[in-house]
């Protein structure tokens, strides 16, 4: 297997992670994006921020610093433009990196996976979001409509890029 294909897939499978968190909160109100279900419970705004901030750390234990930072307690809109810049960063950074797909942070205490396999556990977390995203907004409002099909599907996707990275390791 060839390594542009898989970052090719990677990127791919990243993108439609956070095209899926934007839809989730294209239209949302302000108030609900900003409340906070509990005390112990993250608002959407904070887990969207959450989700940059890991991004972030993820790919700072690779050595790639990203111009995008935690954008603080902006609008959805706002952290929509965050969330794309975000994106358009990784996608450049796994188009540009191919042969890394493999590669370990050497002598990491925390992570011990392949670039790979990160990406693909960052995706993991995005859909993970996502469900609780789609579980805030629906507990809200019954009428608004998640877009559990393509999380679906995705899922199922995502199952292949991990079969996927494990040909790759092994080549």
């Amino acid at each position: 297997m060839r390594y542009s294909d898989a970052a090719t897939q990677l990127s791919r499978t990243h993108a439609e992670c956070v095209r899926l968190i934007l839809g989730a909160i294209m239209d949302i109100p302000d108030e609900q994006f900003w409340r906070n279900p509990s005390s112990e419970s993250r608002s959407i705004c904070e887990m969207i921020r959450h989700l940059i901030r890991v991004d972030i750390w993820f790919m700072s234990q690779f050595g790639f610093e990203l111009n995008v930072e935690d954008p603080g307690d902006l609008s959805a809109a706002d952290i929509s433009t965050v969330l794309m810049a975000l994106n358009r960063e990784i996608d450049e950074i796994i188009s540009n990196n191919t042969t890394i797909l493999v590669r370990t942070p050497k002598g990491h205490k925390k992570i011990r996976h392949s670039f790979a396999e990160v990406i693909l556990h960052m995706c993991h977390h995005w859909l993970y979001h996502y469900a609780q995203v789609v579980y805030l907004r629906r507990a809200e409002d019954r009428t608004w409509s998640s877009n559990l099909q393509e999380w679906d599907q995705l899922t199922y996707s995502m199952g292949m890029d991990s079969a996927m990275i494990n040909i790759l390791l092994d080549d």
